[in-house]
Formats: structure tokens, C-alpha cells, sequence
């Protein structure tokens, strides 16, 4: 948004408070155990001052959560802090947008609402710790749906320039990241896989896909190609090669191959349309000679490929689908166990494969659970196990109506969420707001925000819900210029 106009000096007056606030919460966190815990206080209040702020605020909420411990202590209640953030950016959102007050809704955000509902219906029949289950599909829908109508609530140039602020901020933790490659700061938790500034190198490598996938989503939406954003992608190439996140480098790869296919199939249009940075003859002879150095070094690439399958050699393996098989197998052999068990029932919500691991963590005052770690690593086959036949069912459709919004935004948003997507296939994080999966969710409800119908009117951002059936831009853009050319800062 612009500072200029009638409103200017407060918007001035917001994004300097915002900024202040952010300074202080970094501060805190990086200090004492005492103020890490006061920095999710600031990011609260952060959070109280729009819906920007607000999403400004739960991602720093995930980087606080997911900071490498040898860098900065942690708080004695950060999980406690988590919810608090969470909940003052739901207050200051929720009802700025006029949601509550709203009752027109439409089929994704009234597929959202069941599908939430469901669950807590379902944790009170089959799950066997009600109140995890409950608690877990609370915070989720809490976190989605403030996520999603800031998005909607923002006028286009606003939502482009968070968008922006994000991008950098992300590619700003793999660029603070470098410095500590040569360092055993970077390497505490396994010795082995980098992790930079993250607490583990699966986090830093998966986060480092996400970002990737943004940066080619960006180049190639573009009609004239960002060097900066090929600078970003293969800085987030190289970590994720650093970190040994196999997960990680595969989403990457089929995210950003499979959007392309998803939008060649979905519009049948020339591939310059859709793709506009193909048009460039800059790219294409930049394609040409990436493409002749990769032939050239193909026994070099083949090596760096099988050292990455394998770990370097730790892992005795073949084939990527060897590599899945053998670190995934003892996941989800016991959900499909489960899966033939209880077809229809499902063992409810958040609940670990054997419902004897599930370690529930509690606040010592209010007795309420306030972590309930589970490791699942296909999502698909986790929310098959967990809710049933007929809760995965609506699962599909709800992700395939998000798939199809983000379609409808062109590649850039479609790259981003079919990277969510595919690391969700090896690390079920989408509905784990309270880690890793915050981020994930910040990225999947911009990416559907991109392909749904904007409020026409800042003012009256409670129609939020009821535009998300339709597509973005309006017809009239669609004639001026192609969808897969959001502007984007």
C-alpha cells in the first residue's frame, strides 16, 4: 500500500510501530530464556496492529519456534507463546475483516469449516485423547482461517508487497545461514546435514524448497526474468544439497514440474502465455547453455545426485524410491496396518500410529495439552489413517479445490503450492501450526488467495468468504494480460 493520500501518515505511523516491535521480539529472542518468552508477548501485540502485521507475526512466530538452539535459548513457555500469537492474530484479523458478522460463505471456505468440524465431531466419538485431537484441529482452523482472510483482505498492491517482504525474509534465513557452513554451529543437531540458522536440517531443507520453488515460480512468471530470483533458487538449491533433505530436494523438483504440467493441462495455451519468462530470448539462451554444461557434466551430476540419494553414503541405497522406502517404511507401514484395521473409523486426529507414542505435553496450570509431537510422513495416508474413509474423501476435495485456485493464479502461486504439497508427501507438517507448518500454512493460503476473487473493497473485506468460489483475475484482466503473470513486487 502506498503512504501517500489521507491515510498516509498512519500507515507510516503503523509500519514504524511494526517495525520497532519487530526489533524488540528479534532481541528478545536471540537474549535470555526469560525474554525469549517476552518476545512472542511483542509479536502478539505485533499481531494486534492489522491483518499485514498479523502475518508478519506468525511467521516470525514459525523462525522463533524453529531458531537453531545453539544460537539462541529457548523460552521455558514458547508453546504457550505460540497460542498466544496465534490467537491475537485471530482477534485483530477475524475482526477487522467482518467475518464473524458475515454469513455468506462459499464451497472452499465452507469445505474448510466441515472438514474442521468434522474432526472435533470425530475426536469426540474414536479418538483416544479427545482433548489432543480437539486442540490440534482448533489451532489449525484458527491459524488457516486468519491466514486466509488476511490474504483476502488485502488490496492486490498490499498482498504483493507482503508477499515480497516474506519472500526475502525467507531467502534472508538461507542467506544468514551461509556464514555458519563452516562452522559446527550449522551442523549441532546430526553432525552431518547443514541446518543453518533452523533447529534441524530437515527443517532447514524443506524451508529451503519452499523458497525455491517461490524463486522459479517468480522467474518464471515474469516476462522479464529477475536475475535475482535465479540467484535465489540456486542459493536454495545449494543448501538444500548442504542439508541432505531428501525430502526437500525431491519437492522442489516435482513441485515446480508438476505446476507446469497442471497449468499446460488445465489451459490450453501457448507455453509463452503461461510460462512468459520462456519468451525471453535472454532465458533461452541461458536454457541452452545450462542445458549443454548439464550434459556435459552429466557423470559429475550423477554423482552429486547419488551422494545426495544416499546421504553421502550413509544410506545404503540404489533409487530415490529405494531411499523412500527405507527411511519412510517404519512411518507408514504401521498407518496402513491401521488404515486395514479401521477402514471407516479411523484412530482419530493427531494421534500417533501406535496411540501408546503419542506423549502428550501439558501446561502445569491450566492441565491443557500444549504439544503432542507426532512424526507421519505421507499426509494423504496420515489423514486416511487418523479421520477414515469418508474424512479423506473430504480431504481430496478440499485440497483439490485449493489446487484449483491456485491454478487459476498461474505458475507463481501454483509453484508455491505444489511445493507445500510435495513436502508434505515425505513430512506431513500442512496441519502443524505450531512448528514447521506454520510456514506451510502461510505460503498455501497465499497461494490460494492468488487465484480467488479479491474483496472488491478494503473496507469491506467480510465478503472474504464469499468470493473464494471464483477465479483470479476478473474477466476483464484475463483479456488484458495472461493469469500465469500475477504482478508480484
Amino acid at each position: 500500500m502506498s503512504a501517500t493520500g489521507p491515510h498516509g501518515p498512519r500507515i507510516k505511523r503503523s509500519l514504524a510501530l511494526g517495525g520497532l516491535t519487530v526489533a524488540l521480539a528479534l532481541v528478545c529472542r536471540l537474549t535470555s530464556p526469560m525474554l525469549a518468552d517476552v518476545s512472542y508477548v511483542l509479536l502478539a501485540i505485533l499481531a494486534l496492529l492489522g491483518r499485514r502485521h498479523a502475518v508478519v507475526a506468525l511467521g516470525l512466530a514459525w523462525l522463533f519456534t524453529m531458531i537453531n538452539p545453539a544460537l539462541a535459548p529457548d523460552g521455558s513457555a514458547a508453546a504457550l507463546g505460540r497460542f498466544l500469537v496465534i490467537g491475537a492474530a485471530a482477534f485483530s484479523v477475524l475482526l477487522r475483516s467482518g467475518v464473524l458478522l458475515s454469513g455468506r460463505v462459499r464451497l472452499f471456505s465452507a469445505l474448510t469449516l466441515v472438514f474442521a468440524g468434522g474432526i472435533v465431531a470425530h475426536a469426540l466419538l474414536v479418538s483416544s485423547f479427545p482433548d489432543v485431537s480437539i486442540l490440534k484441529a482448533v489451532s489449525w482452523l484458527v491459524a488457516f482461517v486468519t491466514l486466509y482472510a488476511s490474504w483476502r483482505g488485502l488490496g492486490r498492491v498490499e498482498r504483493e508487497g507482503l508477499a515480497n517482504t516474506l519472500f526475502w525474509g525467507l531467502a534472508a534465513v538461507g542467506a544468514l545461514s551461509m556464514p555458519f557452513i563452516l562452522s559446527p554451529l550449522g551442523y549441532v543437531r546430526n553432525e552431518v546435514g547443514f541446518q543453518g540458522i533452523l533447529n534441524h536440517p530437515q527443517a532447514f531443507g524443506t524451508a529451503m524448497a519452499l523458497l525455491g520453488g517461490w524463486a522459479v515460480g517468480r522467474f518464471l512468471s515474469r516476462t522479464t526474468p529477475s536475475s535475482l530470483d535465479a540467484g535465489v533458487a540456486l542459493l536454495a538449491l545449494f543448501l538444500i544439497l548442504l542439508s541432505e533433505a531428501r525430502t526437500g530436494g525431491f519437492a522442489f523438483l516435482l513441485g515446480v514440474m508438476t505446476a507446469v504440467f497442471l497449468l499446460r493441462l488445465s489451459r490450453r495455451e501457448r507455453l509463452t502465455l503461461l510460462l512468459p519468462a520462456l519468451a525471453s530470448r535472454r532465458v533461452l539462451v541461458s536454457g541452452i547453455f545450462a542445458g549443454a554444461c548439464l550434459i556435459l557434466a552429466a557423470p559429475t551430476v550423477k554423482t552429486l545426485t547419488d551422494d545426495f540419494v544416499a546421504k553421502s553414503g550413509r544410506a545404503d541405497v540404489g533409487s530415490a524410491l529405494e531411499a523412500f522406502e527405507r527411511s519412510r517404511s517404519v512411518l507408514y507401514r504401521p498407518m496402513l496396518e491401521n488404515i486395514e484395521e479401521n477402514p471407516l473409523r479411523g484412530i482419530g486426529w493427531g494421534i500417533a500410529s501406535q496411540p501408546g507414542q503419542t506423549n502428550v505435553r501439558r501446561d502445569a496450570f491450566t492441565g491443557l495439552p500444549v504439544g503432542a509431537a507426532v512424526e507421519k510422513g505421507v499426509l494423504p495416508l496420515a489423514v486416511l489413517e487418523e479421520l477414515g474413509i469418508v474424512g479423506f474423501a473430504v480431504f481430496l476435495l478440499w485440497l483439490g479445490i485449493a489446487i484449483k485456485l491456485a491454478v487459476a493464479g498461474g505458475i507463481l502461486p501454483l509453484s508455491v503450492l505444489m511445493t507445500v504439497v510435495f513436502v508434505n508427501m515425505g513430512e506431513s507438517v500442512l496441519f502443524s501450526p505450531g512448528g514447521m507448518g506454520m510456514l506451510h500454512l502461510i505460503l498455501f493460503t497465499w497461494a490460494i488467495s492468488m487465484g480467488a476473487a479479491p474483496a472488491p473493497d478494503s473496507r469491506h473485506v467480510g465478503r472474504w468468504l464469499a468470493n473464494d468460489g471464483d477465479s483470479y483475475p476478473p474477466p476483464s484482466a484475463k483479456q488484458s494480460r495472461p493469469l500465469s503473470q500475477p504482478a508480484h513486487g
